[in-house]
Formats: structure tokens, sequence, C-alpha cells
């Protein structure tokens, strides 16, 4: 980055800082996260952490944690914290454990190391979702791996001898070349990240006056911009979540479609025929009850089956499938049979085939697939498919969300559904994604099957790298907007974002998007952007949201010299920039400038008192009334149409048929329009009105 960059970045952090809307915007901000990790910070201020009512651990002896209840199964000092009453991912029984030796060599239930499991409870208990009402921790699916975050920690205490009670250090007692040098030695970039973070977490929470003074942190042995230099780390060093080669999603893409419409009738009669010995209901008669026409591949009747049945054949008129009747060269058990594990592969690669193909159209997230209701699927005029959402999105966590889908990928949810019925009901769930294979016949799937589910798939196809579930839905994105970049909308719903700000932000984030996008947005916000801030620069710009920026510029010397000095090459890096920290699109309405585009899921000024909020991406410019809107922005371009509103209902109350109400009103709307028009002409306003109140 030049150093022109950097002064044009320190511009927009400062600008940004200034012109955000605490109350409007608190909740939209909270969900403007990472798709993949949450560099969460705990607070934003102080004052912010003294308002959420949060409890202090401060405030209570460490004798008393014991009686401090986490939930209805456990307390805080219990060695196991049972959160199985609260909902989840996947519907995971969450529980953390302190009561084990460590892979660091490390037990917390030892006596000597009572200390370091006191602060190992605190810092996840400030992870806890309603403990921790004012940060960004959403799920309990995460306090597992947020545990093995703050292990890294605690072994670092352990290693140092830190809080052991003959020693009697504390982590005060440790510089920050310690810390820097562990850091450095560590061999990996996740691990450097989570050791950082959570240090960070800690001296948050110390600052705070959360944690009782012998387990507080005193010094700033972790700055905020080596948490940010060691998550950057992490984020290059992640490539199996950035998106898929089109070449090879293509690839992806036709081998799945073929497996579900050319091949799936073949691979569910091999199901359907020999389920028995596959899901081991000849072991358990009542995972198939009331079923007795099985057969087995070992068997002459199977055999007789696999010989009698017409598969789909290739060019060269083999079988597409690798399945052969072979000859067992055993003496004492001579006869035929079929491979029971090739008939598991060939079933499991259309269950594979079917899960990338509902990746490669709909972008969703592991969680929301393997969370897909079997009565997911309803046709109105197409496809439509229901799911629930689990991260930031329109909707709450695990409430319904309806997109449409092609047909493709209807019939590979129907053809899951088909496979999966019977396990189903063994496990008594409702769960498109059952397990059909003996082991674990009836369990819903886990997140982790989808990660097998692509690997099998790549290798199928010669795919030499790690394909992700998630790279799919960074893939959509990116395609979807190489189509065209005012897909963005699309994006949007198809991917569950709150705004079109959590959209851009995960868009701007693709390799390959990042620049293509902004030009395509800086084209359209430059020239209004422009107007805005050359209307500070001359100081003629009025209006609720256009003296708060007015007085941002103040502050700001780097602003009024960049501007001054480069004009409109300098705005379009600052729009590129704006776009980077979280983009608010700038709209001319009826008088003013809008400053801030409405959420599409909150309410905004210009929305009704009553009815229903309707989304946009737009003002109402149907009732927008920007004298007194605090995103109002007024400029000289407004300066007729100010004088035209003053005109009009100036001629109004002289007309001998206005009424009282209207006269009070209008005469209201003129001294609205007088205070904007001051504000941007200064005296000439005054005369102005001289000018209208003569004739």
């Amino acid at each position: 980055m030049s150093f022109e960059e950097q002064d044009i970045k320190l511009v927009i952090d400062e600008w940004l800082a200034a012109t955000h809307d605490d109350d409007l915007d608190k909740d939209e901000d909270s969900t403007v996260a990472s798709e993949l990790l949450e560099d969460e910070q705990l607070f934003d201020s102080v004052d912010d952490a003294k308002a959420s009512g949060m409890l202090r651990l401060a405030n209570y002896p460490l004798s008393e944690w014991k009686y401090i209840k986490i939930s209805p199964k456990s307390n805080l000092c219990d060695l196991l914290w049972d959160f199985t009453d609260y909902p989840s991912v996947g519907n995971r029984a969450i529980k953390v454990n302190f009561n084990y030796a460590s892979k660091f060599g490390l037990n917390l239930v030892d006596p000597q190391n009572d200390r370091l499991l006191k602060l190992t409870q605190a810092l996840l208990f400030y992870r806890i979702p309603h403990v921790n009402p004012a940060g960004r921790v959403r799920s309990y699916s995460t306090l597992m791996s947020d545990a093995k975050k703050v292990q890294r920690v605690i072994a670092f205490c352990y290693e140092y001898q830190i809080f052991k009670e003959e020693i009697r250090l504390t982590i005060n007692d440790i510089s920050r070349f310690t810390i820097e040098s562990h850091l450095n030695n560590l061999d990996s970039a996740s691990k450097r990240w989570e050791f950082s973070y959570i240090m960070r977490f800690w001296q948050d929470l110390s600052r705070q006056g959360f944690l009782p003074v012998e387990l507080s942190i005193y010094e700033e042995l972790v700055t905020k911009e080596m948490v940010s230099e060691y998550r950057a780390q992490y984020d290059n060093e992640s490539n199996p979540y950035e998106p898929i080669p089109l070449d090879d999603y293509a690839a992806i893409f036709n081998y799945c479609a073929d497996m579900v419409d050319k091949y799936s009738r073949d691979s569910i009669w091999l199901f359907n025929t020999y389920k028995h010995s596959l899901v081991g209901a000849y072991e358990e008669p009542m995972k198939l009850p009331g079923n007795f026409d099985a057969v087995s591949p070992s068997s002459d009747d199977g055999v007789l089956l696999f010989n009698s049945y017409e598969p789909v054949l290739l060019d060269d008129g083999s079988p597409w499938w690798p399945l052969r009747v072979l000859d067992r060269v055993t003496v004492h058990n001579p006869g035929q049979y079929i491979s029971l594990s090739y008939i598991a592969r060939t079933v499991t690669s259309l269950v594979d085939a079917c899960c990338l193909l509902i990746l490669c159209v709909t972008g969703m997230r592991r969680s929301e697939l393997v969370c897909l209701q079997a009565d997911c699927l309803s046709y109105k005029n197409g496809y439509w498919l229901t799911y629930k959402v689990f991260k930031t999105s329109v909707a709450s966590q695990g409430d319904p969300k309806k997109i449409p889908i092609p047909d493709i990928a209807a019939k590979a949810i129907k053809l899951l559904g088909e496979l999966g019925r019977e396990s189903r009901a063994y496990g008594g769930h409702n769960y498109l994604l059952s397990k059909i294979w003996k082991f674990s016949f009836g369990n819903q799937a886990a997140m982790c099957s989808l990660e097998h589910s692509c690997r099998r798939v790549a290798a199928s196809i010669g795919i030499e790298y790690n394909i992700h579930p998630h790279r799919f839905r960074k893939s959509l994105a990116l395609y979807i907007i190489h189509q065209d970049p005012r897909n963005l909308e699309i994006i949007r719903k198809l991917f569950s974002h709150a705004s079109l700000r959590m959209t851009l932000k995960y868009i701007l984030s693709l390799p390959g998007v990042h620049e293509e996008v902004k030009r395509a947005i800086v084209e359209e916000n430059s020239e209004i952007l422009a107007t805005v801030l050359k209307a500070v620069i001359d100081r003629k710009i009025g209006g609720v949201g256009g003296k708060r920026i007015l007085r941002t510029a103040e502050k700001s010397p780097i602003l009024r010299a960049k501007l001054q000095n480069e004009g409109k090459e300098s705005l379009s890096q600052y729009v590129a920039s704006f776009l980077d920290e979280g983009v608010k699109l700038l709209h001319r309405t009826n008088l003013a400038i809008c400053l801030k585009t409405p959420g599409l899921t909150s309410a905004t000024p210009c929305d009704p008192k009553t009815g229903e909020h309707q989304s946009r991406l737009h003002p109402n410019l149907f009732a927008c009334d920007p004298f007194n809107c605090r995103f109002a922005a007024f400029v000289e371009e407004h300066v007729p149409a100010l004088q035209n509103e003053i005109i009009f209902h100036d001629n109004l109350i002289k007309h001998k048929y206005c009424g009282k109400e209207q006269k009070q009103f209008s005469q209201n709307r003129m001294a609205e329009a007088h205070k904007r028009l001051h504000e941007i002409v200064g005296e000439a306003a005054n005369a102005f009105m001289r000018q209208v109140a003569n004739g």
C-alpha cells in the first residue's frame, strides 16, 4: 500500500467512525461478520459494556463462582458445562468438558492448576451467547471450538508456570517480547491467530473490569494490529475457501448432474435391491420392518437379479458402473457374488452428487444443508426450497427461508428423500440427509460428511486440491457477479444476507471479483459522492446528515487536502475504500441526497409508520421528507428546488381558500426550507425570503 493510499485509508476510517449512527445501525452491524471466522471484539467501547448489564465476575469472590448458574443444568465451576437445553446448529449436543488431560500435558482438575481452571472458565463464560448479549457470539455450537482456542493460551500459562501457587507468577510478569516469541514459534497461521485472538479477548475483559484483579492483564501484550495481521495470514493460507476455478466448477456440476439425471435410477435400484445388507437389517430387522423381499448380493437370487437388470450403458456398450459378478476363490464356499463395498460406493456416489448439486446451485452453508427437512421441497410455478438459516440472514437463526431452485436440484432433493425414508423412520427424525449405512443408520448426517462428499467427487473427476463446501458459496457469488455486477440483490436473497452491505462485504472478499464490482459501484456513486464532498469543502451543505459530514470534515485536514488537490481521481479511490469498509450507497431523492441505503429488513424514516415494511435498496421517494431526516444532505444543486418549495407554499398561504391547518403546515415547510437554504447559501437565503415576501 502506497503512502497516498494509507492517507486515504486513514480518512475513511475517521469518516466512517464519525458518521456511523449507532442507534439505527446496531442491529444490522452486529450481523456484518466474516463468513468463515468472526473477528469478534467484546465491545466497541467501555460505555457499551456498562450499558449491557452483563454480569461481572470481578464482583464475586472466586469461592462464590460455584453458585453462578450458566445453564439449567450447569454452574460456572462445574467440570462439565451442559447446554443441551439451548438450540444449536444441527441439533448438536453442546457440552464443554474440563476434566481431561489435554494434548499439552495439562489437566485442569489437578489442584495446583486451580487458577488456570478458573481463568479458563472465566474466559469461556463470556463466550456464552446469553451471557454476552453485547458482542457477536451468537451460536452455542462455537463454545466447543472456543474452548480449544482458550486451551492454547492456558497451555502457554502452564508452560511459563503462570498462576502456579508456589511460584506466584501472574500474566503481568510476562513481557510482550515473550508473547511475540511464543507466537513466532507456533507452526501455523491458525494457531497464531487463535492464540493472539484469545489473548486480546482476555485483555478486553480485563480492561473493562470483568475479571478479578488476580486474573486480569494490565499490559497490552497483544495489540489489535497484531491480531489483524495474524488473521490476515490465516485467511491467506485458507486456500480451501477460495472460489473454485470456473472449469472445475463446471466439471463438478456436469458430473453431479449426470449422476442425478442419467444414472440415479440405477443407483436407487441397487440400494432398494440390496439395502438389507447395506443397512444391516439382517442383524437388526427393525431397521426395515415389514420388508420380506430381501436378497443378499452374495446369494444366488441376488446375483440373478443383478444379471437380469439393464443399467445405463456408456458409448462403448459397457455399463457405467464398476460392478461385476465375481467368483469366490474359496474351495469350501464356491459360487458368485456382487461386491457389497462396490454397491455402497455406487450409492454413495449418488448421495455425494445430490449434495454437491444443491451446493452448486444454492450456495448453502453446510449447517443449512444438513438441517434440510424431508418436506423442504414445494412447487408453485417452479420448485422452491425451504430451509433454515443458521448464520447472518434476513431471518433469525433457525427461521425458515424459501428460494427458487432448478429442476435438476429438485430431483436431487427427491432422490435424497427416497434414499433416506427408512433411515428417518428408524431414527425418529425428519432430516433430509439421514445416514443409510449399517453402523450409523438412522442418524442425521454430520456437517463433516459434506466435506467427505466434496473430496470423493473431486477425486472422481481428477481435481487434486481440496474442495470445501464453502467454496461453492463463494464460487456461485463470483460467477453471478461476473455475469452482471448488478446481480448483487440476487446474491443477497440467495445467501440470506441481512442487507446489501453484508452482500458487498462478502463479494468484495472474493478473489477476481473485488476490482470489478468496485468499479461498477464506484461508477454509480462517484458523481453523487463528488457532489457531497465538494459541498463539504465549499462549506455549502445543509441538512442534519450534511452538517454531520461537515463537522467530520472540519476535523480531518487530510480529507480536505486530498479533495482539494486531487479531485475526482481521489473520490474514486475514496469510494473504492469506502466499499471495503462496508458500503452505504448514496441516492438522490426529491429534495436532497440520502446518505443511508435502507436495509432490506429494517425500517427507515421514509417508511410508512403503519403497514408492512417494504424491502428496497433505495429511499421511499413517495414518502421522503428530508428536511429533518438524519440521513439527508442538501447541496447547491438543491437550491432551486428549495426556492420553488418556498414559492409554492407562499402562494398557497396567500390563496383565499387556504385553510388554517394548511397555512400552519405551509409556514412550517417554508421555515424548514429556508433553514436548509441558509445552510447552503448563507445570507442570500434571507434576501430570497424578502423577495418572496415582496411578491
